[in-house]
């Protein structure tokens, strides 16, 4: 999958997500920190890229725990947020 990690998170996310065999870049990697969430966003679907703005201390782990089940919605549209009481997925547009 192919993930944009945005600047409320460490290079390190898009590190370790390339590691396990993704594709994942940081904004600061697009000279984009502190670039407004309509322009995060346009980036986002300009690289066909998921949005990654999340803080738990273990995101790439449940990332790469729950990808197969995320993955098919991710990929047709969707926002995905984690909360201690499970992942929330909810297709796009939002209504």
């Amino acid at each position: 999958m192919n993930f944009l990690v945005d600047e409320n998170l460490s290079p390190r996310v898009a590190e370790l997500l390339t590691k396990a065999g993704n594709d994942a870049v940081h904004v600061r990697d697009l000279q984009a920190t502190s670039a407004s969430d309509s322009t995060i966003m346009q980036l986002a679907v300009a690289d066909v890229r998921e949005l990654v703005e999340l803080r738990p201390p273990d995101l790439v782990t449940i990332i790469l725990a729950n990808l197969e089940v995320l993955e098919q919605h991710l990929r047709t549209g969707a926002i995905a947020a984690f909360a201690p009481a499970g992942i929330r997925v909810r297709a796009l547009p939002l209504r």
